[in-house]
C-alpha cells in the first residue's frame, strides 16, 4: 500500500488492540421437575424445589463483577440461597432474599470458571397443576460478546394429587338395632398435572348412639383411633 507522496513508499501493518472479552453462559436446572407438595425432606413442611443457576465464562478474559438476580415465581417461596464459586474452591457466599427476588454478591469469573447459585424454595398449594417460570438477569462489568444485561428462564411444572371421597351407607334408613357400615371410596383425579397420593389420612365423625367396631381397607385391617372423629390411614 502506498502511503505519502510519490517520494516515499512503505508497507502499512494492521494493528489489533487488545480488548477484554468475556462470554457468559447461564443454564438453569430444576429438581424435581415436576415439583409437588410431598417431596419435602423437612417434617411438617411442604414440598421443596431446588433451582441451580450455573454461570460459566466461555470467554478468554476474566469476567469482572458478575451479577445475577434470580426471580422466583409466586407459586414458590424462596427460603435459602447460596453462590458457590468454582465448585467452592473460591468460596461460598450467602445470597440475599427479598420477597421473590434473590440477589447474590458480585464476583469475578475466570476463563472457563463457573459460579453456581443454589436456590431452595417451598412449593405453595396455590401452585398445584400449574407451570411456574424462574427468570435470571445477569451480566458483567467487563465487555461481553452479548452486551448489557441478559436474561434466561426455566419452567417448572407443579403436579399435585386431587382427592375426592364418596361415603355410602350399607342401609338407609337404618333401624335402631341394625348393624350399619359405611363404604368410603377415595379417588385421585390424577391427570397430566397430578401425582400419586401416598399415606392418605381420612377422618369422619360417628354420631351419638353409634359404637365403632372396626375398619378395613381392601381386606386389610386399618389402624384407627376409636374416638370421634375416627381417623384412618391407608
Amino acid at each position: 500500500m502506498d502511503i505519502g507522496d510519490d517520494q516515499s513508499t512503505e508497507d502499512a501493518v494492521d494493528q489489533v488492540l487488545p480488548i477484554d472479552c468475556t462470554d457468559l453462559e447461564v443454564i438453569i436446572n430444576d429438581s424435581p421437575d415436576p415439583a409437588n407438595l410431598s417431596n419435602s425432606p423437612y417434617r411438617y413442611f411442604p414440598g421443596v424445589v431446588t433451582h441451580m443457576v450455573s454461570i460459566t465464562n466461555n470467554g478468554q478474559d476474566t469476567a469482572a463483577n458478575t451479577y445475577a438476580d434470580v426471580t422466583i415465581p409466586s407459586g414458590f417461596t424462596p427460603w435459602r440461597a447460596v453462590a458457590i464459586r468454582n465448585g467452592g474452591s473460591q468460596g461460598v457466599d450467602a445470597c440475599t432474599i427479598t420477597g421473590q427476588d434473590v440477589t447474590c454478591p458480585t464476583s469475578n469469573i475466570t476463563p472457563a470458571g463457573r459460579t453456581d447459585i443454589i436456590v431452595e424454595s417451598f412449593v405453595h398449594v396455590s401452585s398445584c397443576r400449574s407451570t411456574q417460570q424462574v427468570s435470571v438477569q445477569f451480566g458483567t462489568d467487563t465487555y461481553d460478546l452479548a452486551t448489557g444485561t441478559q436474561e434466561t428462564t426455566e419452567d417448572t411444572d407443579v403436579h399435585c394429587a386431587d382427592l375426592t371421597a364418596v361415603i355410602t351407607p350399607s342401609v338407609n334408613p337404618v333401624q335402631c338395632t341394625d348393624p350399619l357400615s359405611f363404604t368410603v371410596d377415595i379417588s385421585n383425579d390424577n391427570d397430566a398435572m397430578g401425582e400419586e397420593a401416598e399415606d392418605i389420612i381420612f377422618s369422619f365423625e360417628i354420631e351419638d348412639g353409634m359404637d365403632f367396631i372396626d375398619a378395613e381397607y381392601q381386606g386389610s385391617p386399618l389402624t384407627c383411633i376409636a374416638e370421634p372423629p375416627v381417623l384412618g390411614r391407608t
